[in-house]
């Protein structure tokens, strides 16, 4: 039996924007394209998340982790007001290329509520399965183990 691939964002939290979408069966869901690969909200949780809403996430797992594919499981911990998502633009971030996923590290403000600017994600994306920025966000000391254990 082939052991599964674990997510090495497992536990890290992001912001993410989320859209309603008609799924193959007739129903809507939120899901968020903010970090490449598909977000989805977990169910336990769908109901809280509304159309545009942004929410600081905890990504709880990945399916097909390493690929291009599958998706990102999301826990929606805090709701954010767009007016205070910070754009980060080229120069603003530093870079970390962990597995074809870029990580990007605000070079100031890790609490804020940061994502990557339109234009910038669509380039980052044709060459990255996904781009994470991680937010400082509750128990930062675990997400800060996570990533450095990930990088070794």
């Amino acid at each position: 039996m082939q052991k599964l691939k674990k997510s090495l964002f497992q536990g890290v939290y992001i912001v993410a924007k989320f859209f309603t979408s008609k799924s193959p069966d007739g129903s809507h869901q939120n899901i968020s394209r903010t970090l490449g690969k598909l977000g989805l909200i977990d169910k336990p949780f769908r109901a809280m998340v509304e159309n545009r809403d942004i929410w600081v996430c905890q990504i709880l797992e990945e399916t097909r982790p390493g690929t291009c594919g599958g998706a990102f499981i999301l826990k929606p911990v805090k709701k954010i007001d767009h007016a205070l998502v910070r754009k980060a633009i080229p120069g603003f971030f530093n870079i970390q290329i962990i597995d074809r996923y870029a990580v990007l590290t605000p070079n100031s403000d890790p609490q804020e509520s940061w994502m990557l600017e339109m234009t910038t994600r669509r380039c980052m994306f044709k060459e990255y399965y996904a781009t994470i920025v991680p937010i400082a966000f509750q128990e930062e000391t675990a997400q800060q183990q996570v990533l450095a254990t990930s990088s070794d």
